[in-house]
């Protein structure tokens, strides 16, 4: 290569490097919509838990500060992932299907000094450091898209197009709701079902399927005692124990307490120690309290 042609071919470099990262206008709107979903979590999530930080003798800013970390990491790992080759995810899919369901399976039969119980639950490896049924969600989408691009109009048969799906991802359900996590069980139902009635699956073989699920999830959900304990606590308060539906009843009194517009930002009640985990599992009933049925 001459001394000429190389300021050429590194223009030609930078320039291959603006277009891939040269966003069109629906792309910067998610972008906008995603920024403005995380700051208002961000902010939300430090008013239902800087007080109970401070009660556990800890920093205001303690939780708003920790999943800052994971939102920076999400960012970074957004921008790659962005502008890689669709081709790569289409390679990677498998690889990453085995790893959830490897690292799933690792969580229940690992010793606790590995994958420590906590909240009664083996979700986690390494202490509290990594949760694989996160991992999980990523593996559901990355995999079930490139099935979907692979099988094509198989896609609109029962045997050879939809079952498969519901045989791996069933496999994930069943290791979730083992340990016990019945909501990411459901969660990964559930974004199948989106990708496949967006693939264009057959509605009568979606509906029948579905069908099918429903008495098969209820027994699991009847075998496994807090799910049935949350769910009649939900439906019939007055039937639960009082410890599950304790949760529950100050939830809806946040909730009302809101009103139409909220009490305000930073002025609900229910973190100063009446909601357990406001933070957390119940910090809807915060933005409730806080910005009302409006906000």
């Amino acid at each position: 290569m001459t001394a000429a042609a190389l300021p050429r071919e590194r223009a030609h470099a930078a320039a291959r490097i603006r277009e891939r990262w040269r966003m069109g206008a629906e792309a910067r709107g998610l972008v906008l919509v995603m920024a403005l979903v995380l700051v208002f979590g961000l902010a939300v999530l430090y008013s239902a838990s800087a007080i109970v930080a401070m009660q556990e003798n800890k920093n205001s800013w303690y939780y708003v500060a920790r999943q800052t970390t994971g939102v920076l990491a999400g960012v970074v790992a957004f921008a790659i992932a962005a502008k890689m080759d669709a081709e790569k995810y289409h390679d990677w899919a498998w690889p990453i299907m085995w790893l959830t369901i490897a690292t799933l399976f690792l969580c229940l039969v690992l010793p606790k000094e590995i994958a420590p119980r906590v909240n009664g639950s083996k979700r986690f490896l390494f202490g509290t450091s990594l949760q694989p049924s996160e991992f999980g969600k990523l593996g559901v989408v990355i995999w079930t898209s490139m099935l979907i691009v692979k099988k094509g109009d198989q896609l609109r048969r029962l045997t050879k197009g939809v079952l498969p799906f519901f045989v791996v991802i069933g496999l994930l359900d069943l290791l979730a709701a083992l340990e016990p996590d019945l909501s990411v069980a459901m969660l990964y139902t559930l974004m199948l079902a989106v990708l496949l009635f967006a693939g264009g699956v057959r509605i009568a073989h979606f509906v029948a399927l579905c069908a099918l699920a429903i008495p098969v999830l209820w027994t699991k959900i009847e075998k496994v005692q807090y799910a049935a304990l949350r769910l009649t606590a939900f439906f019939d308060p007055g039937g639960a124990p009082t410890q599950m539906k304790y949760q529950l009843k100050q939830s809806l009194i946040a909730v009302g307490s809101g009103g139409a517009f909220g009490v305000g930002y930073g002025q609900g009640r229910q973190q100063y120690g009446f909601l357990p985990f406001p933070y957390s599992d119940f910090i809807a009933s915060n933005i409730g309290e806080e910005w009302g049925f409006v906000g």
